[in-house]
């Protein structure tokens, strides 16, 4: 018998990646179905070499002019609040736009925002608010504060946890906490 093999190249993963994502949109694979996050992650590589690209670009020594994060399909891009950088914020935006069009994906113009911190504007992203808040030494830094929801969300854990675990050893509490509070889940028992 004889042995056929065949190399997939990254063209054809991203037309079969392509063909999933419209069928998906057609049958309706749900925004927090597990797959989305995966299909994101891989559908949008290419916008992250763009962003890595541009960070390496803007660096100077070991000053990042340029930061973002993405989980699937939501996106932040951080730029430098020095006035030398204004103007990277257009050419990043547009560099975006050009990136997702390749892709065939559109930016959804009534989420995106472009939030300056110098002004005491905020932003949330993946269940945290943001914002700019000067340090005791004088210094400008971002702080970051859980929102409400998950605060709440987290109290409630705890709780569950002290309520089922009244009786057991300390260490057994903190081992089971430990994991919840670094965001980690953990099952209860």
């Amino acid at each position: 018998m004889e042995k056929i093999s065949k190399r997939v190249n990254d063209k054809e993963i991203m037309h079969l990646i392509k063909l999933i994502l419209k069928v998906g949109g057609k049958r309706g694979i749900a925004q927090g179905s597990p797959i989305s996050p995966l299909l994101s992650n891989i559908y949008l590589n290419e916008v992250d070499k763009m962003l890595e690209k541009a960070k390496e670009v803007t660096k100077e020594g070991k000053y990042q002019h340029i930061e973002y994060a993405r989980w699937a399909d939501d996106l932040v891009i951080l730029i430098d609040r020095h006035p030398k950088w204004e103007w990277l914020e257009k050419s990043v935006y547009k560099r975006l736009q050009e990136e997702l069009a390749k892709l065939k994906v559109e930016v959804n113009e009534e989420k995106t925002k472009v939030i300056n911190l110098k002004e005491r504007e905020t932003f949330s992203f993946l269940g945290f608010d943001f914002r700019e808040k000067i340090t005791k030494q004088g210094k400008w830094r971002v702080q970051t504060t859980p929102q409400m929801k998950a605060r709440t969300n987290l109290l409630q854990k705890l709780k569950e946890v002290f309520r089922d675990h009244k009786s057991q050893p300390i260490w057994k509490v903190i081992n089971i906490i430990n994991p919840i509070l670094r965001g980690g889940q953990t099952t209860l028992g």
